[in-house]
């Protein structure tokens, strides 16, 4: 058996920075420590941190005291102009990328733009991204729905959440251009996240299955695993080695494995050792070969 392991994997670099930042708070700072959100979308990541004695949040109403941490996904400005207002020491992890991303939006509302931001309902750097202008930002999750827009009357800006689907993106923005006449895109997909997906599509080319290892609550990870579906290629989301049932590679020959941006190479490691040991019992020679 085979096993291709794809190059760009795991970890980006807002995601190492903001669990970076995070530990040295920890390391530094005395008393109370709160995390509003989850630091990044990964059980395990979550699970250290809370073993480090992090509190984690999901409402500001409930940090009384101490020190306030924002995830890598960033939060509204008007919530940490509250959070400081309460007397909180505010460590921002948000990933600079997002930062970015809000600093946009600013810029062209502030220019007279209306916004229309491609994106997930309900995940936290949409709302952190939704906060900047309320007023002037519109939710789009799907290509589908670019009719159901109203005809504004503001010139049109078309951006994105930093961990969309690339190629989803511009087909979206393809039919934004064709409903709004002189439709501004800007791609706010992050290279990290291009890279991943592009990764993906190699194995798939190259494989029979794919393993994505990651939580269920990632939204890059679940997007790699719809584009190897898309492309015909069946594959498993894992957040642990031990969710690996051995009937999946059973007369597999070449197996696929990546993982999202927020996933420790750690889990890789322990679903690559659990394949190994079902390869060794069934008496199959399995080979590593990075891609």
């Amino acid at each position: 058996m085979k096993i291709y392991l794809a190059k760009y994997r795991g970890f980006c670099n807002g995601v190492k920075r903001s669990i970076h930042l995070t530990q040295k708070a920890r390391e530094e700072i005395s008393g109370t420590i709160n995390i509003l959100n989850e630091i990044v979308h990964n059980l395990t990541v979550i699970k250290r941190l809370k073993s480090w004695g992090l509190g984690q949040i999901r409402d500001l109403k409930d940090a009384k005291e101490g020190t306030l941490i924002i995830s890598a996904h960033g939060i509204p400005p008007e919530v940490i102009k509250k959070a400081q207002a309460k007397g909180l020491n505010v460590i921002d992890t948000t990933c600079p990328l997002v930062k970015l991303i809000h600093r946009i939006v600013k810029n062209l509302t502030d220019d007279g733009y209306v916004v229309v931001l491609f994106g997930d309902s309900g995940h936290d750097e949409v709302k952190g991204i939704q906060g900047v202008a309320p007023d002037n930002i519109h939710l789009l999750s799907s290509a589908n729905d670019v009719d159901t827009l109203p005809d504004f009357d503001k010139p049109v800006a078309f951006i994105s959440q930093s961990t969309q689907s690339y190629d989803d993106f511009l087909v979206t923005a393809d039919k934004m251009k064709k409903r709004f006449n002189n439709c501004l895109v800007k791609n706010t997909i992050c290279k990290a996240t291009i890279r991943r997906q592009e990764a993906i599509k190699k194995l798939v080319s190259l494989v029979d299955l794919v393993f994505v290892i990651g939580s269920y609550n990632s939204a890059n990870s679940q997007r790699l695993v719809q584009i190897a579906e898309k492309l015909g290629t069946k594959s498993h989301l894992l957040d642990k080695a031990e969710e690996l049932n051995p009937k999946w590679i059973e007369g597999i020959e070449n197996l696929g494995i990546t993982s999202g941006a927020s996933t420790p190479e750690t889990l890789v490691d322990e679903v690559l050792k659990k394949i190994m040991e079902l390869a060794e019992i069934k008496g199959i020679s399995a080979k590593l070969i990075e891609v």
